[in-house]
């Protein structure tokens, strides 16, 4: 009885052994395949703004030798080059998350083209190439629905800002679609399509650049943050993907 507990015992032992072995090899397994996935998609984003490099940043050649993506993470600062955006605080989570840097984020939160003048003096000391404005969210509220007077004051600051720094190119975001959650609650929400539809008309009659963003949370509703407005953090790398093509491409 004595041989047959100790058999017995070695065999658990053994059992447990090869359990916990077969583990730890599939914890580190599925980090190197993570890893290949993330390094593959990280990648892609770069092969898919490539053209619009040279337009972007004084250090696109460091794409040649792999300096937009190191140990496998996107550099999006690097990317973005001496570009701005200037927004509320959605554009906050640019910096937040750390994707672009202090001096390529002008914004607050709460941010209204009502009080856009201080973002502008703010931006304008930095000389950008190109400029991102991002408002709306906010103005739906604040301008209680009104689209024409948020338009009217948001081409006044645009214009203030293309007489402090004439050089720069004028990117105007549209609106990120608010959740049917957040639309269905009550207050202005449900004007984002009009208040787009205003932004588009703007930017078409002064020969701004446009940039639909709508369809970003319209396929991944899963990137909603929990107040239906505010986004998760992988919704900035495809927003910011999204404007860097603009470049080229307007």
């Amino acid at each position: 009885m004595k041989i047959k507990k100790k058999n017995n015992r070695k065999f658990i032992i053994a059992a447990v052994f090869i359990f916990c072995i077969t583990i730890v090899l599939y914890l580190i397994i599925a980090k190197l395949s993570a890893d290949r996935t993330e390094y593959g998609i990280e990648n892609d984003i770069v092969d898919m703004v490539a053209p619009s490099l040279l337009s972007v940043s004084d250090i696109s050649k460091d794409a040649k030798n792999g300096e937009y993506v190191v140990d496998g993470k996107i550099q999006y600062n690097r990317l973005f080059g001496k570009n701005l955006v200037i927004g509320d605080s959605i554009s906050e989570g640019l910096k937040v998350y750390g994707f672009l840097d202090d001096n390529q984020v002008v914004c607050e939160i709460g941010g209204s083209v009502m009080k856009g003048e201080e973002a502008i003096a703010e931006a304008s000391k930095l000389k950008p190439t190109n400029v991102f404005f991002s408002y709306g969210t906010n103005d739906m509220g604040m301008y209680s629905g009104d689209a024409d007077a948020f338009v009217e004051d948001y081409r006044t600051i645009i214009f203030e800002f293309m007489s402090i720094c004439p050089d720069a190119d004028i990117y105007v975001n549209s609106i990120a679609k608010p959740s049917e959650e957040k639309i269905a609650s009550g207050g202005n929400f449900h004007k984002w399509k009009e208040f787009n539809k205003k932004i588009k008309n703007m930017c078409d009659e002064f020969g701004f650049c446009y940039i639909d963003n709508v369809y970003i949370l319209e396929e991944n509703p899963n990137l909603y943050a929990g107040d239906g407005i505010h986004v998760l953090p992988e919704y900035y790398p495809i927003w910011i993907t999204n404007m860097i093509k603009k470049i080229s491409s307007c």
